[in-house]
């Protein structure tokens, strides 16, 4: 049968995402979707991702679609394992190769962004790159990885920068150098350097405009891990901190994230159950975060990098607990921030009940805050979408958007 609709006369355009842990690249990924749609006329794009979840997130209406492969999860040794499939590694990571690969040769796009992985998780992208023709091939990078040293140890073992080098026509970075240089920490070499771009940082505005009037009851704190895989230290951390103050003080709104597993949520729901006097919501989901930030007093989270650019953008006290294992990611960006006086940094370490209200108390008797010092650079999604403008050869627009945040 064929499609009610006539065929685009605009660009195509396929999106890697990047899958195996949490919801922070998904949603990123969508952003970058909708910001294109919206910037580049009759444009369609495609968007091929292993997420479990994608179907619960916001998805663009028109000119989109997704590819759902067969999902895999990342393992605490920085490894892979299949999630769903009673198959081994090797063969769903065939399928998603084989998927990919058909996909992009029916749909012929004419640029191919890719997310976090020039050769995609264990370079399932290969037979794709090598006999994609016509079509440009750009990388989108976070502004940290991990750990520099170890970095620069798998970049070139894996050979990602030939790979650059070979099929990559620009890596944009969603960051700045004045909070992390990627070229300098990461050993850039200069075959590649040139190709290497920042954009600032990646912000979209929630759907739910704020309430034009503040709530006159107690302050409200929002809590939330991302997508809960790793977040139950945090969450139990801060349940069982709330049991030893007095009631009344605030509200908290937690978000336990759909990956967190049923037992531990029910360990929460029960210690909750259990709390005198608190005002306690726990969501498992959300698909508006920026929403809850937006009418929330203060953040207590892990430092994912959609997380902490919303906090930012939004002017939010906040205190972020970030993920150390298997990556040093979060921790990175998050003391970054911290020592920009972004945020309140709390080492997953030294995280206990005790500690963690305290640092809540302070924020909100007002006693603690962060004051920042310099601006952040939220640009990003203009930028990005200016850039794969040019690179399509589409006329930049008269009116880009520019976004900072000065406190």
């Amino acid at each position: 049968m064929e499609s009610s609709l006539p065929p685009s006369k605009g660009p195509r355009i396929a999106v890697y995402s990047h899958d195996t842990f949490g919801l922070g690249n998904a949603r990123r990924m969508l952003a970058v979707c909708e910001a294109l749609l919206a910037a580049i006329p009759e444009s369609s794009i495609l968007l091929l991702s292993g997420s479990p979840v994608i179907h619960r997130l916001h998805l663009p209406r028109k000119r989109f679609d997704y590819i759902k492969l067969p999902a895999l999860q990342r393992t605490h040794s920085d490894s892979y394992e299949v999630r769903s499939l009673g198959i081994t590694l090797a063969a769903t990571l065939t399928m998603r190769s084989q998927m990919i690969a058909s996909a992009l040769s029916a749909f012929h796009p004419d640029l191919v962004l890719v997310d976090k992985k020039p050769g995609g998780i264990e370079n399932e992208l290969l037979p794709a790159l090598q006999t994609t023709e016509n079509c440009r091939w750009v990388l989108l990078l976070r502004d940290i990885l991990d750990d520099p040293e170890k970095t620069r140890r798998t970049w070139h073992r894996q050979g990602y920068f030939r790979l650059i080098a070979r099929h990559y026509e620009r890596v944009l970075v969603m960051g700045t150098p004045e909070i992390f240089d990627m070229r300098r920490e990461y050993a850039i070499p200069d075959t590649v350097a040139h190709k290497y771009e920042y954009c600032g940082y990646l912000y979209k505005p929630s759907r739910k405009p704020p309430p034009l009037e503040k709530d006159t009851g107690p302050p409200t704190v929002l809590v939330t891990p991302g997508g809960g895989q790793d977040g139950f230290p945090l969450l139990d951390a801060y349940l069982e901190g709330l049991s030893r103050v007095p009631g009344g003080r605030w509200r908290s709104r937690i978000v336990t994230g759909p990956e967190l597993p049923p037992v531990k949520q029910q360990l929460l729901m029960e210690k909750a159950s259990r709390l005198e006097g608190h005002e306690v919501t726990i969501d498992t989901f959300s698909p508006d975060i920026p929403a809850l930030i937006a009418v929330s007093d203060l953040v207590v989270a892990m430092g994912g990098y959609n997380t902490l650019c919303e906090i930012v953008s939004q002017e939010k006290q906040a205190i972020i607990v970030p993920r150390t294992h298997p990556t040093r990611e979060q921790w990175l960006r998050a003391e970054r921030f911290a020592r920009q006086g972004l945020v309140h940094c709390l080492d997953p370490k030294e995280l206990t009940p005790a500690r963690l209200m305290k640092r809540v108390s302070a924020i909100l008797n007002g006693t603690l805050s962060t004051a920042v010092k310099a601006p952040l650079d939220l640009n990003g999604l203009p930028r990005l979408t200016a850039r794969i403008r040019s690179l399509l050869s589409i006329p930049a627009e008269a009116h880009p958007l520019r976004l900072r945040c000065d406190s």
